[in-house]
């Protein structure tokens, strides 16, 4: 909405962009459920973190992030936290300590490569079809 009233208010045109949404290599989140539940501070940003800047990461403090999120939406077919039917969510809903949603356990900084490097094909594709689009 807020992009759309921008659109409104300035005749700008508005791409509301959300890199997660451009989709993860094939194979590369340790399982299902992180790949559905593990957006913060779990396997994929975690490996992020650790093919750019290793020194930030604390790797003897990492454990796996709340189950909350799990047992949430485990049950429900559109709502989502980032997917299909979103949700507007605050971390500490759904991690109270931590903040951690997710298994850090399983980052890499090779699987991190793998992701940037996806990440940054993607949207250089995404640029592309922005610059050639106009109303």
């Amino acid at each position: 909405m807020v992009a759309r009233d921008i659109r409104e208010r300035t005749g700008l045109q508005v791409f509301p962009l959300f890199p997660p949404r451009l989709d993860m290599p094939p194979g590369i989140v340790s399982s299902p459920e992180d790949a559905r539940y593990g957006v913060h501070g779990g396997e994929i940003e975690t490996s992020e973190v650790l093919a750019v800047a290793p020194h930030l990461v604390r790797t003897e403090h990492l454990t796996p992030g709340s189950t909350r999120v799990r047992e949430l939406f485990a049950d429900k077919e559109h709502l989502t936290l980032e997917g299909t039917l979103p949700t507007a969510w605050l971390t500490r809903d759904l991690a109270a300590e931590g903040g951690v949603l997710g298994d850090p356990t399983l980052a890499t900084a090779e699987k991190g490569e793998q992701v940037l490097a996806h990440v940054t094909a993607k949207l250089a594709a995404v640029f592309a079809e922005i610059a050639s689009f106009e109303f």
